[in-house]
């Protein structure tokens, strides 16, 4: 702190003037304080500077990667709901063109399931026989909000063509205590008999 700073040239008089002065009375300042207190100022203003850097430039920083990490999932989640769509938009154009692939639909009843709310509470098997082509799927729920299960098995007709030949559903029980409002059980869909070879 001792190093006087050279005072640009440009400046008014008077205000150069003015530093000068401010400068030689930290100068004098300075050197009234014994080694101790200078190095207690110093080593207070490198944490001053420290602190500084943090508020200003790296804590902004680190608030923003971590927003970023905390949204992640969400865009992932929106991800594959877009990828849901897409795959029921092409089971749609597949019906309207006559063919439907079964090895499509097994996805798009994925996609539908993952729109629905139900991925993690459904899982979805499919109905071999003999080695033909998949005709049939099976569902899987367990602790599946009622309202999802119904909205989703409104629109499998509609959307995929399908029909539910078998529905067993009852309220859900977790650790022996009844869940009102969600259902466990099973359903099987398959593609209608005149779409049956």
């Amino acid at each position: 702190m001792s190093a006087r700073y050279p005072v640009p040239g440009n400046l008014p008089g008077t205000w150069r003037r003015q530093i000068d002065t401010v400068g030689q009375q930290l100068n004098s300042w300075w050197r009234l304080r014994n080694q101790r207190e200078q190095r207690l100022l110093q080593v207070g203003g490198i944490f001053l500077v420290a602190f500084l850097i943090w508020t200003i430039g790296l804590q902004p920083a680190v608030k923003s990667i971590r927003e970023s990490s905390a949204q992640l999932p969400q865009r992932h989640a929106d991800a594959a709901q877009v990828h849901a769509y897409i795959l029921e938009a092409r089971a749609l154009q597949r019906r309207h063109a006559g063919t439907i692939d079964p090895a499509q639909l097994t996805e798009a009843l994925q996609s539908s399931l993952l729109r629905a709310g139900l991925d993690d509470v459904a899982t979805l098997t499919t109905v071999d026989e003999d080695g033909e082509t998949t005709r049939q799927w099976e569902l899987s729920l367990f602790n599946a909000s009622a309202v999802s299960v119904m909205e989703w098995l409104s629109e499998v007709p509609y959307l995929l063509r399908l029909q539910t030949p078998a529905i067993t559903l009852e309220r859900a029980s977790v650790d022996g205590r009844d869940r009102p409002g969600h259902v466990s059980g099973r359903v099987l869909v398959s593609l209608p008999e005149k779409d049956q070879p």
